[in-house]
């Protein structure tokens, strides 16, 4: 479990986190796009309602094993669940 929680931030903060922040240069749907390919590269699917807030976290609801959850892409390219 520990392992897979390293690889999602890994892959988060190398993929999605970049993507994100240069996806601020090429438009607001970008960095959507851009954060929804970061949430779903750590195993969530249907990601939906995407929101960011004033400091640039994107909050979210996704799917993972079946189960609806409340995600939060943090600005350090983390992924919190609520």
């Amino acid at each position: 479990m520990f392992r897979t929680i390293l690889i999602c931030m890994a892959l988060t903060m190398t993929a999605g986190a970049a993507q994100a922040a240069n996806a601020n240069l090429r438009g607001p749907q970008a960095a959507e796009a851009a954060a929804k390919s970061a949430i779903e590269a750590c195993g969530y699917r249907n990601v939906k309602n995407l929101t960011r807030d004033p400091v640039g976290n994107w909050a979210a609801e996704a799917e993972r094993g079946g189960v609806e959850i409340a995600v939060v892409l943090q600005v350090n390219g983390e992924i919190a669940e609520e």
